[in-house]
């Protein structure tokens, strides 16, 4: 009699306890998705103080990116590639292997954000002054989940 006192009443704590972790609050009901597209001519270069290439930038302005979003939303960028007739979504940051008769290096494609703006970057392993795809609009996609 005495275990099944002790069971109910760890019953009863535990119940409580895991009304008292739930909350509205959690309810995960609003979701944001936005295309991004970014002509080659776009990107501007970043140079350091001595005028050595560092990485390519493009900031866009986004009103629809506020205070609560940036406060509360899980943010998911992704590159989108169509290559030999297929969709696909590359998660951001994303590495491009590429390689040459010389040497082998990687350009890899990131994503920031601030109340109001978005922004990308690429950048080449060996600060080579040179787009991975070249001449292309490059196509980005974030979703915002709060």
């Amino acid at each position: 009699m005495k275990n099944l006192l002790k069971i109910f009443t760890f019953s009863i704590l535990f119940m409580s306890v895991m009304g008292a972790c739930s909350s509205d609050k959690d309810d995960v009901s609003h979701k944001l998705i936005l295309n991004y597209k970014i002509p080659a001519n776009s990107w501007k270069a970043v140079y350091d103080n001595n005028g050595y290439f560092l990485y390519y930038q493009c900031y866009i302005d986004e009103p629809k990116l506020t205070r609560n979003i940036y406060d509360n939303a899980v943010i998911v960028p992704y590159l989108e590639r169509q290559e030999n007739g297929v969709s696909s979504q590359k998660i951001l940051p994303y590495i491009i292997n590429s390689w040459d008769d010389v040497s082998t290096f990687n350009w890899s494609i990131d994503f920031d954000y601030a109340v109001g703006s978005v922004g990308f970057f690429i950048q080449n392993s060996e600060y080579i002054e040179d787009l991975p795809y070249k001449n292309e609009t490059m196509t980005f996609r974030v979703v915002y989940i709060w």
